[in-house]
């Protein structure tokens, strides 16, 4: 068997229902021959650049698994999946991208370093191959994924969590609790009628420029909430400090 530039492998990703799937679609001389379906997570625990690796990644396996070969070609419709592949250190999904590289470096170590091309191919209309790759896709979303054992091995099982979309959610559920517990405070109308944008960052950009002092005032005279009773049991007419 020789493959040559005829061969092409789609890949496309998908969000339904909250959930992420990747696919990718062997073709030789327009004729479908292999598909590789990952239901990678919920959205809310992956990055659509980490999905869009695992999909170059599914791509790659098609390839990889063929025996002899002059040359062949992964079409994308991301930019960024092909940039990943001169990210070095430090980018979230590293171990992803690392993983992926490895995999590449096979291929051309078998078969040169010309034997495997990427190329971007803008959107979908048209290109009857990318939409096969992105129906593909739906069914993986929908959590019909190809068994383990035709996955690569990083992608079979639980896909783990991405530190970055974590601690993301994590800020934004403390950000909702945190304004759910402001609006319960009796001082919020008040405040809302002098700033309706409250809570928000404004404030803080507003006053990062004063001393603590001052900016401590301003808060005060805007909720309507001063230190009195400190001053009246200085004066000794309170009997505590406290509020």
């Amino acid at each position: 068997m020789k493959l040559t530039q005829e061969t092409k492998v789609y890949s496309d990703g998908s969000c339904i229902n909250g959930k992420v799937g990747v696919a990718a679609v062997m073709f030789k001389k327009g004729e479908e021959q292999h598909v590789l379906r990952k239901q990678v997570g919920d959205e809310f625990q992956h990055t659509i650049y980490e999905a869009e690796v695992i999909r170059l990644t599914l791509a790659t396996e098609l390839i990889r698994r063929e025996r002899f070969f002059e040359a062949t070609v992964i079409g994308v419709d991301n930019q960024a999946e092909i940039q990943a592949l001169e990210y070095t250190k430090g980018a979230p999904g590293q171990h992803l991208v690392d993983q992926l590289q490895e995999k590449i470096k096979e291929i051309q170590g078998k078969h040169g370093d010309e034997a495997l091309e990427i190329w971007w191919t803008p959107g979908h209309k048209g290109i009857r191959e990318n939409e096969r790759a992105d129906e593909e896709a739906k069914k993986a979303a929908r959590g019909d994924s190809s068994p383990d054992d035709q996955l690569p091995l990083t992608s079979r099982g639980q896909i783990k969590t991405s530190r970055s979309v974590a601690r993301q959610t994590h800020a934004q559920k403390v950000k909702g609790n945190t304004t759910t517990q402001f609006t319960k405070s009796p001082r919020y109308p008040h405040l809302q009628d002098i700033d309706p944008s409250t809570p928000s960052p404004k404030f803080h950009k507003d006053t990062e420029q004063l001393p603590c002092k001052q900016a401590a005032i301003l808060i005060q005279l805007r909720m309507g909430h001063i230190p009195l009773r400190k001053y009246l049991h200085r004066i000794g007419k309170a009997s505590s400090p406290m509020c």
